[in-house]
């Protein structure tokens, strides 16, 4: 505690490179023992020398890293990028470093980590051929441990932040050795979150949802939302023909369908019936819910400002049929507060003939069959909290 920021003070910043295992350890020291404006009140004279090594300049990047995060980030990612050399030095230096000194950074610290070290790291599960040998190579399996323990502790943080940062790691390309890990983490990390964010109902809001009553939490007003869309849309497809005609353009001499609706004026027309039968339970459904970054759900159903549930629309012509699941309910809008993941699917159905074809090539015969298809490319984990709801709204014989 007294000693590590006056021997790094008179460090020289030229010193020999058989001296730089002093000065991590002296970094690791004053991490762990130094005031942290004093720590970086010295770190910002030492960097600001002109004469400083590559070597050393990484360990003071990377330690100062750790004490003050946006400070130094850009910095270090910067310098970093400049040449393989560089990040060999930061790698050996995270290498050396203490694992209990950077499991302690945040999220979205991690992240960054993870994303700039990575790649130049070994695993655990690295078993390939490798050329290089020695040291290199020993302070990059030594720096993959606590990569590795990084992406475990990103595994048990039940934040959205850790969701995304797993997410991102997940499909950076340049990652490719780490996905085994990083899928894994992302699995734990979900599943720890599902338990984490389930809003516990209280006895009083289950003897309510027991009687059909107002719903206690999101995947009550989901399991409530779907069973009047599915009753509504029974009614449309048993119902008398003036059902599903509200669905078509008409000819003004015969009422013989000319064509289906615009999409947006199909959801209007189910949004009322939807609203009539949420209403009495105190819930409402609004059209165009706003979402993360900007983005708008088809039908946002919402109850008392605690929870939601979005319902995002198609018809069975659309493009997008077959990847608005994944592309739009699940990254946009059901990973929003409130939503704990859950979200419907709603699909039009206009008939084989106006049907975009499955990515097999195979072109569903009935609403139904299309039901189960879209079941079929839900994950596991989706499938517990998407819904799927096909309308029959194809026109009689």
């Amino acid at each position: 505690r007294n000693a590590a920021l006056p021997l790094l003070r008179s460090f020289s910043p030229r010193a020999a490179g058989n001296l730089l295992p002093s000065l991590k350890r002296l970094l690791a020291a004053a991490l762990l023992w130094s005031p942290k404006e004093a720590f970086l009140r010295l770190a910002e004279r030492k960097l600001s020398s002109p004469h400083m090594t590559v070597a050393q300049r990484a360990c003071w990047l990377t330690a100062s890293f750790l004490v003050a995060p946006d400070a130094y980030r850009k910095e270090l990612e910067s310098y970093a990028s400049e040449n393989s050399s560089r990040m060999r030095h930061l790698v050996e230096f995270i290498a050396d470093t203490p694992q209990y000194l950077t499991a302690r950074a945040e999220a979205g610290n991690l992240f960054f980590l993870i994303q700039l070290l990575a790649p130049s790291c070994k695993h655990l599960f690295d078993d390939a051929d490798d050329s290089e040998m020695g040291v290199w190579r020993t302070s990059s399996m030594h720096a993959g441990t606590h990569i590795q323990s990084w992406i475990e502790r990103l595994a048990i943080d039940p934040s959205e932040e850790a969701t995304q940062a797993l997410e991102t790691l997940v499909a950076d390309e340049n990652l490719h050795a780490w996905t085994f890990p990083l899928k894994d983490a992302l699995y734990k990390q979900k599943e720890l979150r599902q338990v984490t964010d389930f809003d516990r109902p209280t006895l009083d809001q289950v003897i309510k949802t027991l009687r059909n009553d107002r719903p206690a939490n999101a995947a009550d007003l989901a399991a409530l939302t779907l069973a009047i869309l599915e009753e509504i849309a029974r009614k449309i497809r048993d119902g008398s023909p003036a059902e599903w005609r509200q669905y078509w353009n008409l000819d003004p001499s015969d009422r013989r369908p000319l064509g289906p609706r615009h999409e947006d004026d199909c959801r209007d027309t189910l949004l009322s019936r939807l609203k009539d039968s949420l209403q009495q339970l105190g819930v409402d459904a609004q059209p165009e819910g706003l979402y993360p970054d900007d983005k708008r759900s088809d039908i946002r159903v919402s109850y008392d400002g605690k929870f939601n549930v979005p319902v995002e629309i198609k018809k069975s012509r659309s493009r997008e049929l077959w990847t608005a699941i994944e592309e739009q309910l699940v990254k946009k809008y059901a990973r929003a507060l409130g939503t704990d993941g859950h979200g419907i699917y709603l699909v039009f159905w206009l008939g084989k003939e106006l049907c975009r074809p499955a990515p097999s090539g195979a072109r569903p015969e009935s609403a139904e069959e299309l039901r189960r298809q879209l079941q079929g490319t839900l994950t596991r984990e989706q499938s517990r909290k998407i819904s799927i709801c096909v309308v029959d709204i194809e026109k009689a014989p």
